[in-house]
C-alpha cells in the first residue's frame, strides 16, 4: 500500500514538473516572438522612411538592405507588387525564386503587417518572417525581415534539460 502511494506521489510529482516546464516554455517563446515583431516592426518603420526615396535605383535598394541587415543582424528582402524580388540582404535577387505565394508576403502586398514560421528555402532552418508594406516608386512593395529562431529552440533545450534534473530530483526526493 505505501510503495502503491510512493509510486502515485511520484509520477503526480514528474507529470507537474513536465507541465510546468512546457507551460513556462511556451510562453517564454511566446514572449520572444511577440518582442521580434514589435522589434521588426520598429525596425521596419525606420527603414521604409529610407526607402521610400523616389531616386533611389534597385541597385541602390541592393546596397541599402546589405548594410542593414548586416547592422541589424537579420536578413532583409524588398519584395515588388507582382512577387519579384528587388533587394536581399544575403543573396543576389536575380537568382532568388518568385515570393508572391509566401504567406507574409501576400498580407504586406494586400497593405497587411504579416508574419509566419516556417524553414527557409535557401537558409535551410527554422526562421521568423515579418513583413510590411510600403510604396516605392508609385508601387506597392512589401519589406520583409527574416531571423532564425534557434535562440527559442536552443532555450527550449535547456528548459528540458533542466526540467528533467529537476523531475529526477524530485523523484529522489520523493524516494526518501
Amino acid at each position: 500500500m505505501r510503495r502503491k502511494l510512493l509510486i502515485s506521489y511520484i509520477m503526480l510529482v514528474i507529470c507537474l514538473l513536465s507541465v510546468s516546464t512546457l507551460a513556462f516554455y511556451s510562453k517564454t517563446q511566446e514572449l520572444y516572438m511577440d518582442t521580434l515583431a514589435a522589434d521588426m516592426e520598429k525596425q521596419g518603420d525606420l527603414l521604409i522612411r529610407i526607402l521610400q526615396d523616389e531616386s533611389r535605383s534597385e541597385s541602390g535598394l541592393q546596397d541599402l538592405v546589405r548594410d542593414y541587415g548586416e547592422l541589424l543582424d537579420c536578413r532583409i528582402t524588398i519584395i515588388a507588387g507582382d512577387g519579384r524580388v528587388m533587394a536581399d540582404s544575403l543573396e543576389n535577387p536575380q537568382r532568388m525564386e518568385n515570393h508572391r505565394d509566401r504567406e507574409e508576403v501576400k498580407l504586406a502586398l494586400a497593405g497587411e503587417t504579416g508574419s509566419s514560421l516556417r524553414e527557409s528555402t535557401v537558409q535551410k532552418e527554422q526562421l521568423y518572417y515579418y513583413a510590411l508594406p510600403f510604396s516605392y516608386q508609385g508601387e506597392g512593395c512589401a519589406l520583409r525581415f527574416s531571423v532564425s529562431i534557434s535562440a527559442v529552440t536552443g532555450l527550449g533545450l535547456q528548459y528540458m534539460a533542466v526540467g528533467i534534473v529537476i523531475i529526477a530530483v524530485g523523484v529522489v526526493i520523493s524516494i526518501l
